[in-house]
């Protein structure tokens, strides 16, 4: 190929190297600036495993190294001659101080090959897809992110290629507002003030911030290489809320940035946990480029704080920030949305309905219902959690001294109701055991008189599912097919939770919205 004669009459590349290149580019040319990369990785690192790679871009000083700067000049002048780059792409690159030598070349590969993928994606088709997801399908705008006002601006500007990054995008949304992180380094107050006008202007129906405090101390504990704690302290007229968190403090430039990022991070988490507590029906997230901070200077210290319903929780899927260059923190992984009191009202009133509360007097119901509204529920299980005896939880990590497989069987004989009666159960679980125990045992009982018994297995302590598949499919399924055992949604991911019903009880419930389940039996 030209371009690997013409790196090596440049004195990029050896001679000998030239025909090793030439080889594997003509087995795959469809990625030569992958390819180019991973020589360069494999000569500064011994490895053409990417791993995570930290690219310096900084000026040389070292006199007597100008003819190299040429080379590199060089280097990215065939690049663009052999249309590997795009004319954007050359202009940006051309401009960056990088070394002359393999760790410059290497630098500019990854940096050409990331702003290639970010303008791949960021053409004008996608840009307006974006643009028309954010403004929803609903024709009541229950799930619209974009300001109507600012719509056909938004379109304007696209077509007119005003926009540099996908975070510009949320500057047309009604529910963000920006922050620069690096506009506050070395001064915390300010930025915490900053955040409160911000919180106040999205909290809107919940609660209002009077002022936002932080402090640090020493830390001591795990994690091991964590060194401070910070605790902040949110406060909301006559009451105060606290939450704290463990770092690794160092006194560089980057770090000071660092910490408000982190600090802005956790201000959200805690946030959104007093928005779970006022049973606000949205949430806040804070969204920033994902992209080489070197390509576009300052980009990462800036936010878009936004709040969201929902209904517009697919914007941001994990997946597709990923392919829109962005990121977001808190992920929605972490971030509870809670039913409503009248969707509680809602699910009660049916799930009594259809007599799976039938077990409960009216003395003992109306006790519960006294407390309901003092917690947050957020899904159906959690709220059918709070009834006795009305669904079996199974802890998914087991200690030694538990008997969980006799337990199981005893929950089932209460929220069966006398369909399943289990007797004579022998555990067959070992009283002592560590994490890394791999064991086999049988667990063996009898079900309305009938024998039965079920190899189990536990590895790192982790509760068999072998017993809850016999018994789903091998009793319920066979011997009593008006009835099932089906596992449920539920918010915990240490627990697993199931439901005894009738087929009309499930039916009923499926078609009421209220039956949240996973199918894995």
């Amino acid at each position: 190929m030209s371009l690997i004669n013409d790196l090596s009459n440049a004195g990029i590349i050896e001679q000998q190297e030239a025909a090793g290149l030439n080889k594997k580019i003509g087995s795959d040319s469809n990625d030569i600036l992958g390819i180019l990369y991973y020589f360069f990785l494999q000569k500064i690192t011994g490895s053409s495993e990417a791993g995570s790679i930290y690219v310096l871009v900084e000026p040389a000083e070292e006199p007597g190294i100008q003819n190299n700067k040429e080379n590199h000049s060089k280097f990215l002048e065939l690049l663009y001659k052999e249309g590997l780059v795009s004319e954007i792409v050359y202009q940006k690159i051309k401009t960056f101080p990088h070394k002359a030598d393999q760790s410059g070349y290497l630098a500019m590969l990854h940096l050409a090959r990331e702003l290639m993928c970010f303008y791949k994606a960021f053409t004008i088709e996608n840009q307006l897809a974006f643009a028309t997801l954010l403004e929803g399908k609903s024709r009541y705008g229950s799930d619209r992110l974009l300001d109507v006002q600012k719509k056909n601006k938004l379109i304007q500007d696209i077509k007119n290629e005003k926009l540099e990054t996908y975070l510009d995008f949320f500057r047309y949304c009604y529910g963000a507002r920006f922050v620069n992180v690096a506009n506050y380094r070395g001064n915390e107050k300010s930025f915490l003030k900053e955040t409160v006008k911000i919180f106040n202007q999205l909290n809107y129906n919940a609660f209002t911030i009077t002022e936002i405090t932080s402090y640090n101390e020493d830390f001591t504990g795990e994690p091991s290489y964590h060194n401070k704690q910070t605790t902040i302290i949110i406060c909301t007229g006559a009451r105060e809320h606290r939450y704290t968190y463990t770092f690794w403090q160092n006194e560089s430039k980057n770090h000071r940035e660092n910490k408000l990022h982190s600090l802005l991070e956790n201000l959200l988490l805690l946030l959104n946990q007093l928005l779970a507590d006022f049973n606000a029906s949205y949430r806040l997230t804070g969204i920033t480029n994902h992209i080489s901070e070197a390509l576009f200077q300052g980009n990462r210290a800036e936010y878009a704080i936004c709040r969201f319903h929902q209904e517009n929780i697919g914007i941001l899927d994990f997946y597709d920030m990923q392919k829109r260059f962005l990121s977001n923190s808190p992920s929605t992984l972490f971030i509870r949305l809670p039913l409503s009191y009248l969707y509680i009202e809602y699910a009660i009133y049916h799930i009594k309905k259809c007599g799976l509360l039938a077990h409960i007097n009216n003395k003992q119901y109306d006790h519960i219902l006294t407390d309901i509204y003092k917690t947050t529920y957020a899904v159906v299980a959690d709220l059918l959690a709070i009834f006795p005896d009305t669904i079996v939880i199974v802890n998914r990590t087991m200690s030694s001294g538990q008997q969980p497989y006799r337990d199981f069987l005893l929950a089932l004989n209460e929220v069966s109701r006398g369909v399943l009666n289990f007797t004579e159960i022998n555990n067959g679980f070992p009283e002592s055991f560590t994490l890394g125990s791999e064991l086999t045992f049988k667990v063996s009982f009898k079900c309305n008189g009938e024998y039965h018994e079920v190899e189990c297995n536990m590895t790192n302590q982790e509760f068999s599912d072998n017993l809850v598949y016999y018994v789903i499919i091998e009793i319920i399924k066979k011997k009593y097919p008006g009835h099932l055992l089906k596992q449920l949604i539920n918010s915990k991911h240490t627990q697993d939770v199931y439901m005894f019903v009738t087929n009309q009880q499930y039916d009923y419930l499926k078609k009421m919205k209220l039956m949240e389940t996973i199918d894995r039996f």
